[in-house]
């Protein structure tokens, strides 16, 4: 393991690329979630979950930050200040805190020493930076000796690398621009926000990452693709519902007539059409793993560092998100048949 640990921080200095920011430039989006409970004498508030275990949950602190000011409120995740000292912070049952760092072209917004003070704050694996200079798909994790556990999740919308620390129940997350979608980040942390109340379990952003791409390719598949789909087929006469009017179908006298030039685009947008299913159903195959990842770590029952109360707290956030896994899974089976129907 300490070869490919190795091997990865040798090729992650070599080709990742870093466009350090200038200092007063709040390029930084970052989510702050918070659970402080039980409080069982008080009355329910808009921020209450029912199936919370009776905890209240703090609004979601969306800032946008220097690259300074990132530094300090990450080290402020530790409670410790920048000279290491303990800080007396108010104490939480759970903290899931994400930062959302910009890409320029292949680089990275932000300075090589800042993201190499991130990563060391998380104690994350450094094996997972051959992932992210590579822009590999998928899941992966490692858990190397003085690190934590670390998880990784690349789509062709981000990358989330994640960490968690048993002894603050805090988890810790970067999210990677891969597309310059607008409102990317803020959608997912609208999904976050409503799994809330289950911060207490490390893969949460397993099954909100899946839950999330659900959506997003759903929404995207019916605004564009199907759009495209369906009005070529309606200029060209070519449509599944007059498979049972005749044996032969022939396109209309409007398409006869026209030229080579509509013919071409017609044609283009089909193959971009297939060319973006394929990739969504890459994608959406790959955010299986997460569910599984989800089951497996419900089924174990394994939870390393985590005791007492905390651990009830985990094992029911996770008992309601397995719970859930086999809708999800349903859910997820059909959209794929669907896009398979799209794609023929």
């Amino acid at each position: 393991m300490e070869g490919i640990r190795s091997l990865a921080q040798s090729a992650f200095e070599e080709e990742q690329r870093f466009h350090p920011p200038e200092n007063v430039a709040r390029v930084y989006d970052v989510v702050d979630l918070r659970a402080f409970g039980p409080f069982p004498d008080k009355p329910s508030t808009l921020n209450r979950v029912a199936d919370s275990g009776d905890e209240e949950h703090a609004m979601p602190n969306l800032q946008a930050l220097t690259q300074e000011e990132l530094c300090t409120w990450l080290l402020s995740a530790t409670g410790r200040d920048e000279t290491g000292a303990h800080q007396c912070l108010p104490q939480a049952s759970a903290t899931l805190r994400v930062v959302r760092i910009r890409r320029r072209g292949p680089g990275l917004v932000i300075s090589q020493s800042a993201f190499t003070q991130i990563f060391e704050w998380m104690k994350a694996d450094p094996a997972i930076k051959y992932m992210i200079c590579q822009d590999y798909d998928g899941f992966h994790e490692y858990r190397g000796e003085g690190y934590r556990l670390t998880r990784f999740f690349e789509t062709g919308l981000y990358a989330l690398v994640w960490t968690f620390d048993p002894v603050s129940m805090t988890t810790t997350a970067i999210f990677l621009n891969r597309r310059t979608t607008p409102g990317l980040f803020e959608q997912f942390v609208n999904v976050l926000w409503e799994y809330r109340s289950h911060i207490h379990t490390p893969p949460l952003l397993c099954f909100v990452s899946c839950y999330f791409l659900l959506q997003f390719f759903d929404r995207e598949i019916n605004r564009w693709d199907f759009g495209t789909i369906r009005h070529i087929e309606q200029e060209t006469g070519f449509r599944p519902d007059r498979v049972a009017e005749a044996v032969f179908i022939f396109p209309s006298q409007d398409v006869l007539k026209s030229d080579i030039d509509q013919l071409a685009s017609w044609l283009r947008a089909v193959n971009e059409v297939a060319i973006n299913l394929s990739n969504v159903t890459r994608h959406e195959t790959n955010s299986q793993v997460l569910l599984g990842v989800v089951l497996n770590e419900h089924e174990s029952g394994e939870h390393p560092g985590i005791s007492g109360e905390a651990l009830a707290r985990c094992r029911s956030s996770l008992r309601a998100l397995a719970e859930a896994v086999p809708s999800v899974e349903r859910h997820l089976s059909l959209y794929i048949e669907y896009i398979l129907y799209l794609k023929c």
